[in-house]
């Protein structure tokens, strides 16, 4: 005998079919799709029974018909067996009762008898949680200070409830047992956020500042917080910040945590660009650079920015070649101060004040000496925006600059100083060109080493102590004469034959030099427009 298989009954919405007929309530149909069977499968034309109107939920047992034009096959629904279940019926006196309820295929349910009646119960759940309170019983030093622990048992109540016939749990109170206080020693306070926690580093701290009061105790995982304030906290823990944060021995107007430095935010940097100072820059080479600023101030004629440029193009009269005068001048100006030396001429940003102080270098420390060779940060041109301009010339109270350290190294490996050389002296300048004119005619004007003589004058560095050496080592060169003759006429083609230039006469007061700068004075002051 062959397994008969169970009727297919479903819950289906009926709706309207091309042969409804509301009057007899005839003609609704109703869509299947199988559970479980995806979106994508198709829906199956089912038929209602008699008297189903559309909108109208109904239990069916389905039964094949035939399939449709798309091969889906379509169903004839019936009237489904009554349905049987049990459910929870809250009495409303304390009791409920397990009931047995059926369901027609219209879903329309009845009580059919009382299985069983009792009253509903109530229980305490265990395990119960545990609640710590803390709480901080401050003393008059950490050792008699104590974390108080208290550990409550919470009991959450639960009492039966009937929900959508179903009998559930549902928490109706607590419970709480209290147990015997515990003392646990105060191992370690730490104390930040708030109005402290913004202004801990200032010099006066004010009672009012909030803050909170981080307690830890058994192990330093545990601790317990307090929001308070600074003037609430015991004298010991008011102590023990003080020593954390103490007054910079620096500045001595601001705090520092000396946890992790040994310097406010301020003079941090100060001190640790002294520390690089002092281990890079040797005593000799502080002298050095003193010697330096010395012979600078010595140079008796230092010319600030435009008056300095105008003396350096005025002594240019040599270079006929206007382009080459032109890239020498642009290549000279920007700097602060020029100071004229018998060596050569060197340009800088510093001023004869500044030089003065530099003379101390080697025997200045701290701040002092930090802002010195901060002094020499951002090149030797004059700059507007460099550390020296704003702290030494404007007066501003301003951050070191960055990069200071490149400039220490620098300074130490005789790389750089407080001037740059720009050129030649003016005495070796105005002695090479007589000698130069003076040389003989028995000298080969288109020998190589007369035409690099001529290229030192007019070119390069302008290094005329150099071209000086090689014209005195030329041979069968006539001695020099202290009167330059009339030019030359015609240059050569590699290069531009020097002209010598003349002066007025000065008091035999005066070096050559002195002489020669006063001359440029008076033809620059006497070419300015009226």
């Amino acid at each position: 005998m062959s397994d008969q298989a169970a009727p297919l009954v479903v819950t289906l919405t009926a709706e309207h079919g091309q042969k409804w007929d509301a009057e007899k309530k005839r003609g609704a149909i109703g869509t299947y799709r199988p559970a479980g069977s995806g979106r994508r499968s198709p829906f199956h034309l089912v038929f209602m029974p008699d008297g189903v109107e559309p909108g109208q939920q109904v239990r069916l047992t389905l039964r094949e018909i035939k399939p449709d034009s798309a091969g889906h096959m379509m169903y004839r629904g019936s009237p489904a067996p009554v349905a049987y279940a049990e459910k929870w019926r809250d009495n409303g006196d304390g009791t409920a009762s397990r009931v047995t309820i059926s369901t027609n295929w219209l879903l329309q349910e009845s009580e059919e008898g009382v299985l069983e009646t009792r009253p509903l119960a109530t229980r305490e759940w265990d395990p119960p949680s545990v609640r710590h309170d803390l709480k901080v019983v401050w003393g008059v030093d950490q050792v008699s200070s104590f974390v108080e622990r208290v550990a409550t048992k919470i009991y959450t109540q639960q009492a039966e409830k009937v929900t959508a016939g179903q009998m559930v749990w549902v928490n109706t109170g607590t419970r709480e047992e209290q147990g015997a206080p515990e003392q646990l020693p105060v191992l370690q306070v730490k104390v930040g956020y708030g109005d402290f926690g913004g202004h801990k580093l200032e010099l006066v701290w004010s009672d009012a500042w909030t803050l909170t009061a981080d307690c830890y105790f058994a192990v330093n995982t545990e601790y317990t917080r307090e929001n308070t304030s600074y003037g609430k906290l015991p004298k010991w823990v008011q102590a023990q910040l003080l020593n954390q944060y103490p007054t910079c021995g620096s500045c001595g107007t601001v705090r520092y945590n000396k946890e992790e430095t040994s310097w406010c935010a301020t003079c941090r940097p100060y001190r640790e660009t002294e520390q690089w100072i002092v281990a890079s820059l040797t005593p000799k080479r502080k002298l050095e650079l003193s010697v330096e600023a010395a012979k600078l101030l010595g140079a008796g004629s230092a010319l600030e920015g435009e008056l300095g440029v105008a003396i350096l193009k005025a002594t240019l009269d040599h270079i006929g070649d206007s382009w080459r005068r032109d890239d020498f001048v642009q290549r000279w100006t920007g700097y602060g101060w020029y100071y004229f030396c018998d060596d050569a001429v060197y340009g800088s940003k510093l001023s004869p004040a500044a030089l003065q102080i530099l003379q101390f270098l080697p025997h200045a420390s701290g701040d002092g000496m930090v802002e010195m060779v901060a002094w020499l940060s951002g090149g030797h041109k004059q700059n507007f925006s460099d550390y020296y301009a704003a702290a030494q010339v404007r007066g501003e109270r301003v951050q070191l600059p960055v990069g200071l350290q490149n400039v220490v190294e620098n300074l130490a490996a005789g790389r750089t100083g407080l001037a740059e050389r720009l050129r030649g002296g003016e005495p070796d300048r105005l002695l090479a060109l007589q000698e130069y004119r003076g040389l003989g005619d028995n000298i080969d004007r288109d020998s190589r080493e007369f035409r690099e003589v001529g290229n030192l004058l007019v070119d390069g560095d302008q290094d005329y102590a150099k071209a000086l050496r090689r014209i005195r080592g030329l041979p069968s060169r006539r001695p020099a004469v202290i009167a330059a003759p009339a030019p030359q006429q015609g240059r050569a083609a590699a290069w531009e034959e020097p002209d010598v230039p003349r002066h007025q006469e000065m008091p035999a007061a005066l070096d050559p030099w002195q002489q020669q700068l006063a001359a440029l004075k008076a033809k620059l002051d006497k070419d300015k427009p009226s």
